[in-house]
């Protein structure tokens, strides 16, 4: 099972990649399962973006971009902060040496992910309601 199954309808890119991050922190590889919610949140970021990015910037130059077309929503602002902190964590894990408490942050990388999933999922017109009600359950890993 996954966190993730209600993405497999919407984009199914995605939901592999989601779902390949659940699977390696299921593994106990938990610095992969972190460098892999990063690579999420950047090909999320894409989708959202669509037209208004160049296929060369980088996924600081499209943060700043999705920041600078935000409307100061509450929901954009946690979108943005959880793909800034997936981000920001990736990145640490790539470039650390240590490996202290990873298996903690791996999962609230995961419960980040969720989040922004379920915000890129209710933005889609027509989606279903139900999916803002969406709670991410520990117990599926």
């Amino acid at each position: 099972m996954t966190n993730f199954k209600f993405l497999k309808e919407i984009d199914n890119d995605l939901y592999k990649i989601a779902s390949e991050a659940e699977n390696l922190y299921r593994d106990e590889y938990f610095e992969q399962c972190i460098t892999q919610t990063r690579k999420f949140a950047e090909n999320i970021c894409k989708k959202v973006l669509k037209n208004n990015r160049r296929p060369d910037d980088t996924f600081d130059e499209m943060l700043a971009t999705l920041k600078g077309m935000s409307h100061g929503t509450a929901r954009e602002k946690e979108f943005i902060e959880d793909l800034y902190f997936l981000k920001k964590c990736g990145n640490a894990s790539v470039h650390s040496n240590t490996t202290g408490h990873s298996g903690i942050k791996a999962l609230e990388c995961l419960q980040r992910a969720f989040e922004a999933a379920v915000n890129f999922a209710s933005s889609i017109p027509n989606s279903n309601p139900d999916i803002e009600n969406l709670i991410y359950d520990e117990e599926l890993l």
